[in-house]
């Protein structure tokens, strides 16, 4: 009996040990099926993302007007566009745009004296609503982008009313060129997020200009240096400013605007600005050898404009003009979107400023 017993129990571990594998092995099978679904969501994953890329690129062939397809962007630019004039050169200063036949530079600044800001997405299409300008030779004289309103505009030479046609601004570079600034905020702290695009296989160039409540994370109003304690016009002010203490960590800055505060001396700036006497203060510059200015600030952080990091050689100027532009030639980091700068003393109000940059 004792045997039997025994034989029994044996066999009833044995089952329970046979029980136990297939749980051990159905858990397994459960396991790996549920590891060959997650690589299939990867593998299908990575290749969606492929397919979207791809057609992003294809789309990328025609700059996109407010999130509309390829298709449909191209009906709006055809319905706009009787021919068009190229422009091989894209820069901006501050707030302002430069275009160029060739070369962007500061003593050719004039490519077209009317230029037409055509409104891609206005609905119904009013003429009265599109902005002229008259550009000028001087910097400030070019088309000023915080002064647009929210849309999508085509830059034309001229615009026939009579059929809502024009001569458009192509840009003429194979990569896509797209350079992004912020307007300052306005009187309930609204700002522009305003970018201008172009690319040779786009019909043409592009400002969008689109609403925004903040600034994105490290982008500011205005670079300064200087020292915050000497120089606070811009304390519980809505400017996000930012203080550095060299003009190489300026230069690095997310900033359409920087200022320079020195010592002495009143207000001044590039000998490229208009010097309007209307504004508050007549704005002084002095230019040294090839007619560029004298102060470093003021040259090397225009950017693209003023031939950053590549200005006079040591031997035509002084030491300390050289050492500048190299500082920033280390860099190797060409900004296409410069800063629009001015020299003031620690006494210079907010005020002041404001009434120049405005």
């Amino acid at each position: 009996m004792a045997e039997e017993l025994k034989e029994f129990s044996e066999e009833e571990e044995l089952k329970r040990k046979i029980r136990q594998k297939k749980r051990v092995r159905g858990c397994l099978i459960v396991a790996n099926a549920i590891l060959l679904c997650y690589f299939a969501y990867l593998l299908g994953d990575t290749v969606a993302k492929k397919i979207i890329e791809k057609k992003q690129v294809i789309n990328s062939e025609i700059i996109q007007l407010n999130g509309k397809s390829s298709g449909k962007s191209k009906q709006i630019y055809e319905k706009y566009i009787s021919s068009s004039l190229d422009v091989n050169d894209i820069a901006l200063y501050g707030k302002y745009l430069l275009t160029s036949s060739s070369r962007v530079q500061f003593d050719d600044l004039n490519y077209e004296n009317d230029v037409w800001l055509i409104n891609l997405l206005s609905n119904p299409f009013v003429i009265e609503n599109n902005l002229r300008k008259n550009l000028g030779d001087k910097i400030d004289q070019q088309i000023d982008l915080f002064d647009l309103e929210v849309g999508d505009y085509m830059m034309c030479k001229s615009f026939r009313t009579s059929d809502s046609k024009g001569i458009c601004y192509h840009y003429t570079g194979e990569e896509l060129l797209e350079e992004t600034i912020y307007s300052f905020p306005d009187e309930n702290n609204h700002r522009k997020k305003i970018s201008v695009k172009g690319k040779s296989s786009s019909p043409a160039i592009v400002i969008s200009v689109e609403a925004i409540n903040l600034l994105p994370k490290n982008h500011y109003d205005f670079v300064v240096i200087g020292k915050e304690e000497k120089f606070d016009i811009f304390k519980n002010t809505k400017f996000q400013v930012k203080y550095v203490d060299t003009l190489k960590e300026a230069y690095t800055i997310n900033a359409s605007y920087a200022i320079n505060v020195l010592n002495s001396g009143g207000i001044y700036t590039s000998n490229y600005i208009s010097k309007e006497t209307l504004k508050p203060k007549l704005i002084e510059s002095t230019s040294i050898y090839n007619n560029l200015d004298e102060d470093n600030a003021i040259r090397e952080l225009g950017g693209y404009v003023f031939n950053a990091g590549y200005g006079v050689k040591e031997s035509e100027t002084n030491k300390e003009i050289s050492n500048a532009s190299l500082d920033i030639k280390s860099l190797n980091n060409e900004l296409r979107s410069g800063k629009y700068t001015l020299c003031v003393n620690e006494d210079t109000t907010l005020s002041e400023i404001v009434d120049i940059i405005k």
